[in-house]
């Protein structure tokens, strides 16, 4: 149980905190923010290919999957 509270904590924190940036006008930390969550993804992603297209269709609009 405490493995999925740590990743759903982090998923959280990836997702909120860039927005949280943007509308506080600190757009490098929301940049530094979305590359964390953008790391985070790939590595889900090569763990389990096939899933989580939703993240893979992010990465590759915001040019970040390689």
């Amino acid at each position: 149980m405490k493995l999925k509270n740590r990743y759903t904590t982090k998923t959280k924190e990836l997702v909120v905190e860039p927005y949280e940036a943007i509308q506080q006008g600190d757009s490098e930390m929301a940049e530094a923010w979305f590359a964390q969550a953008a790391e985070y993804w790939k590595q889900a992603i090569t763990l389990t290919p096939g899933n989580y297209i939703e993240a893979q269709n992010w990465l590759t609009i915001t040019r970040r999957f390689e």
